[in-house]
């Protein structure tokens, strides 16, 4: 082969081929630092009014300023109407006695007048001498049944008499019921409640642990004993708390205990006994306290004494 000539001239671009296909998106380059800060924008318009806000609070009173100079004296003004007349006044006292006149002629004589008074009988003439006695009248009727005599004195004992037979033995009631609380505290007006119940016998008195109520389920005459030591929870002293026995809400008479406590550290013991009649049953037999208090060692118990309050 020959030496390779020289090279030839450039020739013309070919025609542009298709773009290619769009090549995936780089990732974003790293963010540039802040530019300076711009100039400040012109001021804009202002808003629109907003609503009146609610009317502030009245502030109190400005202290009283002083005395202004008293004005000059006014006019004498008109003359008002006259009033109406006044009420006449009292009487003025009576003035002195005049001197007395001289007498007058004597008149004519006047008309007989009547006759004077009898005057008093004159004293009694001597007794006469006694006449012959009479002859003896009738017998007169009975007379009345004179008053008692006082009565005698108390004659002496008579001896003792014999000794009755003895009489059938009454039945025995076994109806009895022993409850207590070691401490319950009560508001004032309000009734004990018992925790725990130490014995029931029969069903003629129950209740139920930690009730206030014993129900008395039968008619018949019952015996109540209560005892427990009292400490007064009122917050003003002295104070004064009484409990009482009640049946069905109502105390009984005679079956109440009232002591006063002069702090809330005294402690009194205060007991009830009352023998009571249930005529009607069921009825509720409670321990009232009249003011607020804690009881501790309350016991209550009743025993049915007989079935009936007639023999």
């Amino acid at each position: 082969d020959g030496a390779i000539g020289p090279t030839g001239a450039t020739g013309a671009d070919g025609a542009i081929g298709p773009t290619g296909a769009t090549g995936a998106t780089g990732a974003d380059g790293a963010i540039g630092p802040t530019g300076a800060t711009g100039a400040t924008g012109a001021t804009g318009a202002d808003g629109a009014i907003g609503p009146t806000g609610a009317t502030g609070a009245t502030g109190a009173d400005g202290a009283i300023g002083p005395t202004g100079a008293t004005g000059a004296t006014g006019a004498t003004g008109a003359d008002g109407a006259i009033g109406p007349t006044g009420a006449t006044g009292a009487d003025g006292a009576i003035g002195p006695t005049g001197a007395t006149g001289a007498t007058g002629p004597t008149g004519a004589t006047g008309a007989t007048g009547a006759d004077g008074a009898i005057g008093p009988t004159g004293a009694t003439g001597a007794t006469g001498a006694d006449g012959a006695i009479g002859p003896t009248g009738a017998t007169g009727a009975t007379g009345a049944t004179g008053a008692d005599g006082a009565i005698g004195p108390t004659g002496a004992t008579g001896a003792t008499g014999a000794t009755g037979a003895t009489g059938a033995t009454g039945a025995l009631s076994t109806a009895s019921l022993s409850t207590y609380s070691a401490t319950e505290t009560v508001a004032a007006g309000g009734e004990i409640p018992f925790d725990i119940n130490a014995e029931i016998n029969g069903t003629d008195i129950l209740h139920t642990a930690g009730s206030t109520d014993i129900i008395i389920n039968e008619p018949g005459i019952y015996l109540a004993t209560y005892n427990g030591a009292t400490t007064s929870t009122a917050t003003v002293f002295p104070a004064t708390n009484t409990i009482s026995l009640a049946l069905d809400g109502t105390a009984l008479a005679g079956a109440s205990s009232t002591r006063t406590f002069n702090s809330a550290t005294d402690s009194f013991e205060q007991s009830l006994s009352r023998v009571f009649t249930v005529s009607t049953a069921p009825q509720t037999l409670s321990v009232l306290s009249s003011d607020g208090a804690t009881f501790t060692d309350a016991t209550l118990n009743v025993i049915k004494l007989a079935d009936s309050a007639t023999p």
